[in-house]
């Protein structure tokens, strides 16, 4: 009877410890939530969902393509005598619209690589300037990619230059560089303005 008795109250004892425990963890897990979210930054939604959609559907439909266009080249490379290499200049534009799309989707999710050790440790207002401030040199290279590529671009179309290996317009391959760009400044302008109006990070 006694040795009974003695592991229902061990059993009470233990479910009041599991209780206790549960408790505490997800005390613990809230205030962990808790410091991360006032530590760290809370990734906003990204405007426009319709584009963003285009551009993930663009940008894995050019890494499908380039990892075709670079597998069919080694096949034919080794079982023929044949050569694929006309296909280098496709290459190297998938790579770049690869590049600047994912510039884009980066940034409209903000994802950047960052490292954060120091500013985590100063006062809200002060990370939040530092983080607005980082943001302006993006702004400044996208502006001189867009205009310096604008320009180049416009020269191939006046001159009707053509690509030395397929022979077709030069301006069909860079004239990605500067909408691209455009789109990841509009990104970049777009992020800064709602980052500015919120009140967190």
């Amino acid at each position: 009877m006694d040795r009974k008795s003695n592991s229902i109250s061990s059993g009470k004892d233990l479910a009041q410890d599991s209780a206790i425990y549960a408790t505490s963890a997800n005390k613990t897990d809230d205030e962990l939530r808790s410091a991360t979210s006032e530590l760290g930054r809370s990734s906003p939604t990204p405007p426009w969902p319709s584009l963003l959609a285009i551009e993930e559907f663009a940008a894995a439909a050019s890494m499908s393509a380039l990892a075709l266009i670079t597998f069919g080249n080694v096949v034919v490379r080794y079982a023929t005598d044949a050569s694929f290499a006309f296909t280098e200049e496709i290459s190297i534009v998938l790579m770049v619209i690869i590049t600047l799309l994912g510039a884009s989707l980066t940034i409209a999710k903000d994802k950047q690589i960052r490292v954060e050790f120091f500013v985590n440790k100063l006062p809200l207002q002060f990370r939040r300037l530092i983080i607005f401030l980082s943001l302006i040199p993006v702004v400044a290279t996208t502006v001189i990619l867009v205009l310096t590529s604008s320009a180049t671009t416009y020269d191939e179309y006046v001159f009707q230059v053509t690509s030395p290996a397929l022979s077709v317009p030069e301006w069909i391959y860079s004239i990605w560089l500067p909408l691209l760009s455009l789109l990841i400044l509009i990104r970049t302008l777009s992020f800064m303005i709602k980052f500015w109006r919120s009140n967190s990070l």
